[in-house]
């Protein structure tokens, strides 16, 4: 058995595509991020800050955005970011297991993250997927700027060895994962959500078993 449209290697994004948050992390994540606007603007956590924040994020559309949009480095809000022990808040999704346990005997999977390589393995750890799945691993240890800058994608067209329109990008972000995909060529999929700029969106992460042949 192969994959639709001449795809011959699959490339899976971590946080938010291979994992589901608990409902406690929305609580830790809004925090960080208005003390990282706090720290930016220097003045402290009120409601009207975190209203003015609220308000530039659903203009810019991702927290990076908005602190670049402040003039910060494009890597500033990763570094908050990763303060954040993510692994407390996962927790295994037999779906995902097993739709990655199928895939991988079809075709070769590989995994882009943002995430440092560390916190990469253990997270896949926690969510119990063995890292040796993949056939390569690029975490934002291994490239200068992350997504959405091109840096990574460009890693991914070169690990895979195959034509950019080969080469599938799955993530959970249209702005993040699925457009920069599509400047460089590769084929890309939206999961838990739909777009028109992505060639195939599901709702349900093992409805990526339907690009089988």
């Amino acid at each position: 058995m192969n994959m639709k449209n001449n795809i011959q290697h699959v490339w899976f994004d971590m946080d938010g595509t291979l994992t589901v948050h608990t409902a406690d992390f929305d609580i830790v994540h809004n925090e960080l991020r208005y003390k990282a606007y706090s720290d930016v603007l220097k003045k402290p956590v009120t409601p009207n800050l975190i209203d003015d924040f609220n308000k530039m994020y659903k203009k810019c559309g991702s927290n990076s955005k908005v602190f670049t949009e402040l003039g910060q480095p494009s890597d500033f809000w990763m570094q908050y970011f990763d303060q954040i022990d993510q692994t407390r808040y996962y927790e295994p999704i037999p779906e995902i297991y097993n739709t990655l346990d199928t895939l991988k005997d079809v075709v070769s999977i590989s995994l882009f993250t943002n995430a440092k390589l560390e916190n990469a393995h253990r997270t896949l750890e926690v969510i119990n997927i063995d890292s040796n799945w993949f056939t390569h691993v690029i975490s934002g240890d291994d490239i200068k700027a992350r997504k959405p800058a091109l840096d990574g994608f460009y890693r991914v067209i070169e690990k895979s060895g195959i034509p950019p329109k080969s080469i599938l990008y799955v993530g959970d972000r249209v702005d993040v994962d699925i457009l920069p995909a599509n400047q460089l060529g590769l084929q890309t999929c939206l999961v838990y959500g739909r777009s028109s700029e992505a060639n195939y969106s599901f709702f349900k992460f093992d409805e990526l078993l339907s690009l089988q042949n």
